[in-house]
C-alpha cells in the first residue's frame, strides 16, 4: 500500500505502478484538478474475471454487487464462515484473480476499517466501476 497527500486528501494506491499513474496525472495538470480514471472494465475483461472465479467468491461478489456494502458479520454468515480469517482467504481469493489481468484489488472492492470500544469491525464495499459493469452485465444473474 502506497499513501500520499495531495491537496488535502491522502491518496492511496495499491502498487507502485497505480501511484505512477497517479502522479501522471497529476503532473498532466499543474492546476492541481485531475480528471477522472476511466474503468478498467471492460465487457471482455469483466467476463474473464468473474469466469475465474470460484463459487464461494462468486457468492461474496454477488453480495457486494446486491447490497453495495456488507459488514464482515453478515458476509461471514452468508457464505457460512466461522472467522475474519476464513473470510480473508475468501476475499483474497479475488484479489489474485485481479492481478493476472492487471486490475488492482481496488477496482473491485475497498475494506473500510472501524473499531467501536476496541473492536474491529470490517465493512466491504464493491467498488463503483465494478458495480457499474456487474449491472449492466446482469451480473450474477446471468
Amino acid at each position: 500500500m502506497i499513501k500520499f497527500p495531495h491537496n488535502g486528501r491522502i491518496i492511496e494506491c495499491s502498487s507502485a505502478a497505480e501511484a505512477v499513474a497517479f502522479l501522471k496525472l497529476i503532473d498532466a495538470d499543474p492546476s492541481g484538478v485531475t480528471r477522472a480514471v476511466e474503468s478498467p472494465w471492460t465487457t471482455e475483461l469483466f467476463l474473464k474475471f468473474t469466469k475465474s472465479l470460484g463459487d464461494s467468491r462468486k457468492k461474496a461478489l454477488g453480495l457486494l454487487v446486491g447490497k453495495h456494502r456488507v459488514a464482515d458479520e453478515e458476509l461471514r454468515k452468508e457464505l457460512g464462515l466461522e472467522t475474519n480469517q476464513a473470510l480473508a482467504g475468501v476475499l483474497s481469493g479475488i484479489s489474485k484473480q485481479a492481478v493476472p489481468l492487471e486490475i488492482s484489488a481496488r477496482s473491485v472492492f475497498t475494506i473500510d476499517d472501524e473499531r467501536k470500544a476496541g473492536k474491529l469491525k470490517k465493512t466491504y464495499v464493491v467498488s463503483k466501476d465494478f458495480l457499474r459493469t456487474a449491472n449492466e452485465m446482469n451480473w450474477p444473474n446471468e
